[in-house]
């Protein structure tokens, strides 16, 4: 399985899948609330569309494939604060959902 991961899954997409959680929950808890406000406006359609769709299956299985899924629940976990006040609320009960589903 290794081997077809890193033959089939470019090195930029493996990193991408694994870290862009960690990295966009990183830049929300460097602000203050005011500044999460506006760039979860700016990226609450984007978290959407990555979240409420088949991307999210897509990404849950490249995490899989690679052996990693709790990255995607690492992160999750580390967004839920801050999506308690997002202005899309299906963001959040889509969230709490992923992580039932990756708890099972």
């Amino acid at each position: 399985l290794e081997d077809s991961v890193a033959k089939y899954i470019p090195q930029e997409l493996q990193y991408s899948c694994k870290f862009w959680l960690s990295h966009f929950a990183r830049a929300l808890r460097g602000s203050d609330a005011a500044v999460q406000q506006d760039l979860l406006k700016d990226v609450a359609g984007l978290l959407k569309g990555l979240l409420c769709g088949p991307k999210c299956l897509y990404w849950i299985e490249l995490l899989s494939l690679m052996q990693v899924v709790h990255l995607a629940t690492d992160g999750l976990h580390q967004l839920l604060p801050t999506l308690r006040v997002c202005p899309l609320q299906i963001i959040l009960s889509v969230t709490v959902l992923i992580l039932i589903f990756l708890a099972a």
